[in-house]
């Protein structure tokens, strides 16, 4: 290096003035050190480590370049806007992005950034390392374009356009299509072309149908479409309907989307939920077991955000990768969430050990427990603003169009069990005070009934025994042991508990887990059938 007085006052300034900023409020951090990359046919899942020179500050962040090159020569260009970051491209704080929709069999160079807040004031080329990667063969994406063409009393035409990104030569499509609610009964044909006719069809009826295309490396997604037969039935928004991951979307409405559906169970939890550095979790005790593992509470410190109170599920060791998927799955289901009556997801733990689902802390524990705590405490007014909490999460849910009957009794809302709670807690006694307040109490019990059915976590059959009851629910090897206990009718057994089934001979959580599932399903619908509007 040249000494100062050989270089001259301005260049000296400018040499001087970048020093003064370096001392002062520190230096651009080192490019990120160790970048690995994991295709998943058109998916790229890139990951680094930090840089090793921060510059003296904490505000490194991180940017993605994505350069899309040919394979016959050196040529690279931008890739465009097809392609989607998870969670995001620019101002990553985390050290990993998941790249999607990207297209098959094709080189891509993808540049990572490190930046801070000094790294703008400098001349200083830009800190990044590169990866190269080609995507592999894969299926078509779902079809995106579905348009309901002529209509008759019996039939209807449909036709499409080609995926978005064909990732080869389309042999032929697969339409698959049903009566609404009729799922297990379906028609499928397969066409060339971008057009069939549908024939046979029940007049003023709504109709589901599915089309996926297929290449030489297989099927793609299914898209969606309804169908109406009678002005009565149509939607005024169906000729507005979009598509994304092969679900159907309507404008303004957030519609709920089935992690399962993803092929990568990382891709969806990346999508739907925010993946928190374990340092800033705080575990304080445990306070529970779930079917994955622990739940333990604790706190939650973010960066630039106060702390609060966390319940904390953990993924045992030893999980299978079905176990994994689960529980991720879970998360991604919750993180689509947005309503004050529903348990607000935090975030989730997937780069280290143990995976963690981060909730917030509900600090009364569950509405059920919290209600055979208090037991004769509660107000006219607070029975039914507990019962209005459930109708309004319940309709939420329902609008979004989630209908995963398991999750949601057991971890998204209070299940049916808790209607049968509230009735019993305020019916008796209200009546004997207040008829007007209990009318309205029996409104709102009534109204929350009616969304649980057409919500779906109660079915509408009608058992003549308890031993035709347990066949249906694929648990008759416990029909003598009711028997012989006493509970030979319905309802006896719709006032069973916890305690009633272990007394029985039910020892087996699993077991237990779902004849309970389907006693609160039970009683639902017996309260459905009696309690008058």
């Amino acid at each position: 290096m040249k000494p100062l007085s050989k270089i001259g006052p301005i260049m000296c300034r400018v040499l001087i003035s970048q020093h003064l900023i370096y001392m002062i409020v520190g230096g651009p951090p080192s490019a990120p050190r160790s970048a690995i990359s994991n295709v998943n046919e058109t998916s790229v899942f890139l990951e680094w480590s930090a840089p090793a020179d921060s510059g003296g500050r904490k505000d490194v962040t991180y940017n993605i370049v994505c350069k899309k090159c040919r394979s016959d020569s050196q040529q690279c260009e931008e890739c465009g806007s097809n392609s989607r970051f998870l969670p995001q491209q620019m101002g990553l704080r985390n050290t990993s992005v998941m790249v999607v929709d990207l297209l098959a069999h094709t080189n891509y160079t993808f540049e990572v950034e490190a930046v801070n807040g000094v790294t703008e004031l400098t001349s200083l080329p830009r800190q990044f390392v590169a990866l190269n990667v080609t995507t592999n063969q894969a299926a078509p994406s779902p079809v995106s374009t579905v348009r309901k063409g002529k209509t008759a009393k019996n039939s209807i035409s449909v036709s499409w356009q080609e995926p978005d990104r064909p990732n080869g030569i389309i042999l032929e499509y697969e339409i698959k299509y049903f009566e609404k609610d009729q799922e297990t009964s379906y028609t499928i044909i397969k066409s060339k072309d971008m057009e069939i006719s549908a024939d046979g069809l029940k007049p003023a009826s709504v109709y589901i149908f599915q089309i996926r295309a297929r290449t030489a490396a297989g099927y793609g997604g299914f898209s969606r479409r309804r169908c109406g037969y009678s002005k009565a039935k149509q939607d005024p928004e169906e000729e507005k309907m979009h598509f994304h991951n092969g679900h159907i979307k309507l404008p303004g409405v957030r519609t709920y989307i089935d992690p399962h559906t993803y092929e990568d169970p990382n891709q969806a939890v990346h999508e739907f939920a925010k993946e928190i550095d374990a340092s800033c979790i705080t575990i304080e005790r445990v306070i529970g077991a779930g079917e994955f593992g622990e739940v333990c509470s604790g706190r939650l410190k973010l960066p630039g955000k106060r702390e609060i109170p966390v319940a904390i599920k953990t993924l045992k060791a030893g999980y299978t990768d079905k176990q994994r998927r689960d529980f991720l799955g879970e998360a991604s289901i919750m993180g689509q969430f947005d309503h004050p009556n529903i348990i607000h997801l935090e975030g989730v733990v997937t780069k280290s050990k143990p995976v963690m689902i981060v909730t917030e802390y509900m600090e009364n524990g569950s509405l059920d427990t919290f209600l055979k705590k208090n037991d004769g405490q509660f107000t006219v007014i607070q029975l039914v603003g507990m019962l209005r909490g459930i109708a309004s999460g319940m309709r939420y849910l329902s609008d979004m169009g989630y209908v995963h009957r398991d999750l949601a009794a057991r971890n998204i809302l209070a299940n049916s069990n808790l209607v049968c709670k509230v009735s019993d807690f305020g019916l008796s006694r209200v009546l004997e005070d207040d008829p007007e307040a209990a009318y309205t109490t029996r409104c709102c019990i009534n109204k929350v009934s009616n969304l649980l059915v057409e919500y779906g976590t109660m079915g509408n059959n009608e058992f003549r025994s308890v031993g035709e009851w347990l066949e249906a629910i694929k648990m008759g090897r416990y029909t003598e042991h009711f028997m012989e206990s006493g509970y030979t009718s319905v309802e006896a057994v719709a006032q069973m508990t916890l305690d009633d089934l272990r007394t029985v001979g039910v020892n087996l959580a699993g077991h237990q887990k779902k004849i309970l599932n389907s006693i609160q399903e039970m009683r639902v619908q017996m309260m459905n059938g009696t309690v008058p509007v």
